[in-house]
């Protein structure tokens, strides 16, 4: 037999799910029988698939050890390499509740068809958990936008977190460098749909996109600008953007491909100078989280630099 204690990183889940979790490769029909034959109890009594787990409760498996190993699987072991762990060391910012990175450009958030490191590979080789909780990212943002990346610290803050997110209690600020000379805060709204085939935000569709923003520092001919989301739709800022004439320097899907030539000559850049400033979460109107980073070096060098095309 083996015993597993319930703490505040697998409460409030099913006792069906949490041995789901806990035995990747085993087969949800055995989990209903085990639990109806007592093979799987909680503080040694007779359980309910369905029963949520309490803190402090005592789960008893009657599997032997060779069993629950073949159900528990290999683990991928993922190599990190040193600067792509620097994200966490020292955080952005941390609290009991949260640790928020600082996503550099050219890191994934998320892994996909390539063989790329992500912020998730990142973040399950180093906070590993004895319980069956996984951290990872709560927020997602494009390989070439850096920026906040939000990572709960246990299930219960990871569930409420995708709820208030799911019921817009959330402000995201970002900043990006465009060209053209803003002098007046201003809101765009755009009808919007996604062209998954090319990846891109095409302003003709069914849905509605909105945002704010407001200069913070211009030079004339560019304009560091701070933008708020009111929705917070894949590419919106991007395109939005650049249908009111102020592309982002340095978009390759939505900019001006000789303005970028030009930054890419003498920067060295080849990605959009869009960074997620800040993002603050909300519980019952009090602030959850407040989290901000500091924006990359390149929006400063070339904001002071001198601009000639």
């Amino acid at each position: 037999m083996t015993e597993y204690l319930i703490d505040s990183n697998s409460l409030g889940q099913r006792l069906d799910r949490y041995i789901k979790k806990l035995l990747p490769k085993i087969d949800p029909t055995l989990i209903q029988k085990s639990i109806r034959k007592k093979n799987i109890t909680i503080n040694n009594k007779k359980a309910k698939p369905n029963q949520i787990l309490q803190d402090q409760d005592k789960i008893q498996i009657y599997f032997s050890n060779e069993t629950i190993e073949k159900f528990k699987g290999k683990q991928k072991k993922i190599s990190i390499p040193e600067d792509k762990q620097r994200i966490l060391k020292p955080p952005a910012y941390e609290d009991d509740n949260f640790i928020v990175i600082n996503k550099p450009v050219g890191l994934l958030t998320q892994p996909d068809s390539s063989d790329d490191i992500s912020v998730s590979d990142i973040i399950s080789n180093s906070l590993k958990s004895n319980s069956t909780f996984s951290p990872a990212p709560l927020n997602r943002l494009d390989r070439n936008t850096s920026g906040i990346i939000i990572i709960p610290k246990n299930y219960y803050i990871q569930k409420l977190a995708a709820k208030l997110i799911k019921e817009h209690q959330t402000k995201k600020t970002y900043l990006t460098l465009i060209i053209g000379d803003i002098k007046e805060p201003g809101k765009l709204v755009n009808s919007y749909r996604k062209d998954v085939k090319d990846n891109k935000a095409i302003l003709n569709g069914d849905l509605q996109v909105e945002l704010k923003y407001k200069p913070i520092k211009r030079n004339g001919k560019l304009t560091l600008l701070e933008v708020d989301l009111i929705t917070g739709k894949s590419h919106q800022i991007r395109a939005q953007l650049s249908e009111a004439g102020f592309p982002i320097i340095g978009d390759p899907k939505y900019g001006n491909n000789k303005i970028n030539n030009y930054f890419k000559k003498k920067y060295n850049l080849s990605n959009q100078l869009l960074h997620a400033a800040n993002y603050i979460l909300y519980n019952d109107n009090k602030e959850l989280l407040n989290a901000s980073a500091e924006v990359p070096i390149q929006f400063k060098k070339i904001l002071e630099g001198e601009f000639n095309n």
